[in-house]
């Protein structure tokens, strides 16, 4: 698995957190009903998933956060899917009609920055 994603250091990214950190602390955000669901339905999606052992170590990692507790953690990869999933989501995503009212549009951006995702 390529490193950057689990030690982002290495990636001259200090400061940044490794995906298992990411994915760990969101579904720690989660209704504590749901987080042994949600560890056990990680699914993989993008090109850069495809790194040989990613989903392996990922689950590795997973693990290690989670040592105290007896989570199944279980991470789903469609190999045949996984690489073009994201773009195949954002394009279901821009056809849906009620996308286009919380679409943020180039000139939005540039005037407000980032934060205008959390006018929508």
């Amino acid at each position: 698995m390529h490193q950057n994603f689990i030690y982002p250091r290495q990636a001259g990214l200090i400061g940044t957190t490794g995906l298992q950190n990411a994915i760990n602390e969101s579904i720690q955000k989660c209704p504590s009903e749901l987080q042994s669901t949600m560890y056990s339905n990680i699914v993989l999606s993008g090109g850069s998933t495809l790194f040989p052992g990613f989903s392996q170590r990922l689950e590795h990692e997973l693990r290690k956060l989670n040592s105290s507790t007896n989570r199944r953690i279980l991470v789903h990869k469609k190999q045949n899917d996984q690489k073009y999933a994201v773009w195949i989501g954002g394009s279901i995503l821009a056809s849906l009609s009620s996308f286009k009212e919380i679409y943020i549009k180039k000139k939005e951006y540039d005037e407000c920055g980032a934060g205008i995702v959390h006018t929508r």
